[in-house]
């Protein structure tokens, strides 16, 4: 690697990962590991937004039966419709995968910043 022997850090990166020392004869460059966590964590925000804007549909469903006077929604509360909704929302299958997604890609985050952590650590012990 070109920068065996050096310091590196990504432009902007969080300083309790970075700078990370490379040792010299290295063959593999560190810097993917903080774009992976990055990029892991972006996608983990993505479903958080598509489960946001599910349970907001489902509620408005539910408001929308309660206005049109369906029997099992009439007489609730507007709380109630809010809770029905959000309710049967997390009940379905697509919001149960959106957050099982969701915390698949934030375990994968947490364990390559992690893994960043232990080798800027590592690298700090050999100095």
């Amino acid at each position: 690697m070109p920068c065996a022997g050096y310091l590196i850090s990504p432009p902007g990166a969080d300083r309790r990962f970075w700078p990370l020392t490379v040792p010299r004869n290295h063959r593999y460059c560190e810097l993917g590991w903080s774009a992976r966590a990055l990029s892991c964590l972006a996608e983990a925000e993505a479903c958080r937004k598509k489960w946001d804007a599910g349970a907001a549909r489902e509620t408005e469903r539910v408001f929308a039966r309660a206005a049109a006077k369906d029997p099992r929604y009439r007489k609730m509360t507007t709380r109630e419709l809010k809770t029905t909704g959000l309710w049967r929302w997390r009940l379905s299958t697509s919001a149960i995968q959106l957050a099982k997604s969701e915390e698949k890609h934030r375990e994968r985050a947490r364990v390559y910043l992690k893994f960043a952590e232990f080798r800027r650590l590592s690298t700090l012990q050999l100095r």
